[in-house]
């Protein structure tokens, strides 16, 4: 196992030299809901999992991937980055975005590695968690605003529950 951690590290930090741009993406992440879909309870009726935010909470993010330009498709393998300041995660990661003037939609995928560093201390570890991540965003030059969604699937999820978090998004995404 620790050799396949190994090399999906290897792969992801050298695949952007096959790629035409590099992307860095900075930015944050502020969620408006968080919540669990598709738990019941003994009766067989929903239960209401969900949970809003009640105050605008920003979190730092970015992503930094070699991207290939298809037309208005463009695709990429990088590393996504969260940060809550004192600590901070990042995990590989693919992508597909449709750019179309203006309006941009990407579906993210990345997961099965997880870094952490800070003043917490530093860890490695793998995983069977998977992050699909979908968001659509407003183009303003660099400048990009929108909303997304982001799932959590892994073995260790209960069958037929979909956790979420549905996120307001702002970024500066730039190509190199």
């Amino acid at each position: 196992m620790k050799k396949l951690v190994l090399m999906l590290i290897i792969a992801t930090l050298v695949s952007a030299g096959v790629f035409a741009e590099v992307r860095l993406d900075l930015g944050i992440k502020a969620p408006l809901e968080i919540g669990i879909e598709g738990l019941t309870d003994e009766d067989g009726n929903a239960i209401d999992a969900s949970i809003p935010v009640p105050e605008f909470l920003p979190i730092p993010s970015g992503m930094i991937a070699g991207q290939l330009g298809l037309g208005p498709i463009k695709l990429g393998a990088g590393l996504n980055v969260y940060s809550v300041i004192v600590q901070t995660l990042l995990y590989p990661a693919v992508y597909a975005e449709l750019d179309i003037g203006f309006l941009a939609a990407q579906l993210n995928l990345g997961g099965f590695v997880f870094g952490t560093f800070g003043i917490a201390g530093s860890s490695l570890s793998t995983s069977d968690l998977l992050i699909p991540d979908l968001s659509a965003h407003l183009k303003l030059g660099i400048f990009q605003v929108g909303l997304g969604v982001a799932a959590f699937t892994s073995s260790n999820v209960v069958e037929d529950a979909f956790p979420y978090v549905a996120y307001f998004s702002a970024k500066v995404s730039l190509d190199f």
